[in-house]
């Protein structure tokens, strides 16, 4: 699939509206590999941020979400359209059919210049957008990739404004996600994204015992 990159479609420069701020977070299960990859790639005004939870607690779970990314990653190089870029790699995974190999996906495409989110979800845990002092919930019913075929994946879309928090999750974290971020949402006000990210962290694994790898990565929107 790389070579193909070479010969990929170039995107004109375009003036950006926003900028984005990152921060990611995670905590490794004590007794197994931690299964979640993230990576945020991007061309000038246009920038993707992609977060996969291998499934399963061996060794292979890292493999699979990794390549689950870099598959989406390359296939979108090739054809610029995100959904079919994630119902290729979908039908790639499926092909698989020696072992199950399956992840969950979550894929924000961002707009920098037009000022739009669009979120991709399968299997994945929710997403939450922080906007002042609401939190909104985004979540998915189809399951994650490598699972059934002819997946059809509609993002979410969002007209994102400055100092908007996208809070994407791997699952881990209990049940009362929403909740915590809620009642510690002023927080996200005055706190740098970091030092937020890190509290918000702290909060959500309070009096969690389930044992599992947890990722955190809160992406702020900022004026240019």
């Amino acid at each position: 699939i790389k070579k193909y990159i070479e010969i990929s479609p170039s995107r004109s420069s375009k003036e950006k509206k926003y900028d984005l701020e990152v921060s990611k977070l995670s905590k490794e299960a004590e007794s197994s590999p931690n299964g979640d990859s993230y990576e945020m790639f991007d061309d000038n005004y246009h920038t993707v941020m992609a977060l996969s939870d291998g499934m399963g607690h061996t060794s292979k779970s890292k493999d699979i979400s990794n390549y689950l990314i870099e598959l989406v990653n390359y296939l979108f190089l090739i054809s610029n359209k995100t959904s079919d870029a994630i119902e290729s790699s979908n039908q790639i995974l499926l092909a698989k059919t020696y072992e199950e190999v399956y992840a969950t996906l979550d894929l924000c495409e961002f707009d920098l210049e037009k000022g739009k989110a669009f979120v991709y979800k399968a299997g994945s845990f929710p997403t939450y957008l922080i906007r002042n002092r609401t939190v909104k919930e985004i979540s998915t019913k189809l399951p994650p990739i490598g699972i059934i075929n002819n997946i059809r994946v509609e993002p979410e879309e969002i007209d994102i404004r400055h100092n908007d928090i996208l809070v994407f999750l791997t699952d881990g974290f209990g049940e009362n996600v929403k909740r915590t971020i809620e009642q510690y949402v002023q927080k996200a006000n005055f706190l740098p994204l970091k030092n937020y990210a890190k509290f918000l962290f702290k909060k959500l694994n309070e009096g969690v015992l389930i044992e599992d790898d947890k990722t955190l990565v809160a992406i702020k929107i900022n004026k240019s």
